[in-house]
């Protein structure tokens, strides 16, 4: 067995009877107490197992677990519980905390036989993710293709928006960001669904009608569920749905489970990373877009706002150039907006190029025209795969 095992306790005597036990078996690493533990988490995992005791000083195993579960979703978890415990572990297995729980005392063959099962059971996470992975990957990368050519401005306003996020991430030391990033690619997608003339509207800052704004207030809802149809990405299509809410509108229900917690933080930041990228698109300054949204407590998660000071809104490249349509390939990202030759906006400022938009502008090129040359940069933003 190669993957790692960590065992749990504060009681070293109870750990070195394990230890001598099994590490003929498992590559096993022990830790006294919770926040041990958490230490030899984040510098030497991942694991692939985590058994715990559930009576400990300072962090209980339960608690300790729910840090694991946040931080490490798909290492498996297990609870070490006396008989008078019992019923606070079938409450942890109820509500996903844990996936088996040992009673005390437990001997080296009960425990072995509970590690391979959940070895397998991590084996079997990793394959579906992989699985999983790819089938998202290749969902998403569609649905921004689609965006890039249907509306290119919305496509750029997302891909500010992710930057945005991961910076703001960042400075929030979030660890698990893959949701907040997924959120930010599409949180304009249901801009599909909207007439040119909306959309217009809407960047140009210009007030809509009552029906117009009926038609546009939507276009989260509309997003979502086009998400929602993806697997894995039901949390994600619950993020965007709920991207235009007010801070106050996120009531103490929804976010009393793990899950529920989790689609309201990103939600939040979410909201307030695009009202930031909308102050800033109307030509404020950072520090001027924050003090206005400072004083809408209501509107804006006071502690988010307080983060947006981390975002650096102007982006530096180490090379760029000048180039012409034909030039172009998609490992580049636009410096300035590129036009037609009627001066219509067809990519704007800071958009990564990709394979249908060149070949969106070569067309537009041949049929109307294109100012050229532009300037472009090698895109150093991409997410690492």
């Amino acid at each position: 067995m190669t993957e790692k095992i960590l065992l749990v306790d504060d009681d070293p005597n109870i750990l070195n009877g394990y230890r001598r036990s099994l590490r003929k078996t498992f590559k096993l690493r022990t830790a006294i107490g919770a926040q041990s533990a958490l230490t030899t988490l984040e510098e030497d995992g991942p694991f692939a197992v985590v058994i715990t005791d559930m009576k400990m000083p300072g962090m209980d195993g339960l608690q300790f677990l729910n840090e694991v579960r946040k931080n490490y979703p798909e290492t498996v978890r297990i609870m070490l519980t006396g008989h008078a415990d019992l019923q606070t572990a079938m409450d942890a297995i109820n509500g996903g905390a844990i996936f088996r729980f040992l009673t005390k005392p437990c001997t080296p063959e009960k425990m072995s036989q509970v590690i391979r099962i959940s070895i397998e059971q991590y084996r079997l996470q990793r394959s579906d993710k992989d699985l999983l992975d790819k089938t998202v990957k290749s969902s998403v990368k569609v649905l921004t293709d689609i965006l890039s050519l249907v509306n290119p401005t919305a496509f750029g306003r997302a891909s500010r928006i992710r930057r945005y996020v991961l910076q703001l991430a960042e400075a929030i030391n979030m660890k698990d960001t893959w949701m907040l990033e997924l959120s930010a690619m599409l949180s304009q997608i249901g801009f599909v669904a909207l007439s040119p003339a909306i959309l217009d509207k809407v960047y140009i800052m210009e007030k809509l009608t009552e029906e117009e704004w009926e038609q546009y207030k939507d276009y989260p809802l509309l997003g979502a569920d086009l998400i929602r149809e993806i697997p894995r990405l039901e949390m994600v299509a619950d993020i965007i749905e709920r991207q235009l809410w007010d801070f106050s509108k996120f009531s103490k229900s929804e976010t009393l489970t793990y899950e529920g917690k989790l689609i309201a933080l990103n939600a939040q930041i979410l909201r307030a990373v695009m009202s930031f990228d909308e102050r800033i698109s109307r030509g404020l300054g950072p520090e001027a877009a924050i003090a206005i949204m400072v004083h809408k407590p209501e509107k804006y998660s006071p502690q988010i706002v307080k983060q947006l000071k981390h975002i650096n809104t102007n982006l530096e490249f180490s090379t760029k150039k000048q180039v012409r349509v034909e030039e172009l390939t998609p490992d580049m990202i636009t410096v300035e907006e590129v036009r037609s030759s009627n001066g219509t906006l067809l990519v704007p400022k800071y958009q990564e190029i990709n394979q249908l938009l060149i070949e969106r502008l070569s067309q537009h090129k041949r049929e109307i025209g294109v100012k050229e040359p532009f300037t472009v940069a090698y895109n150093e933003l991409k997410t690492n795969e």
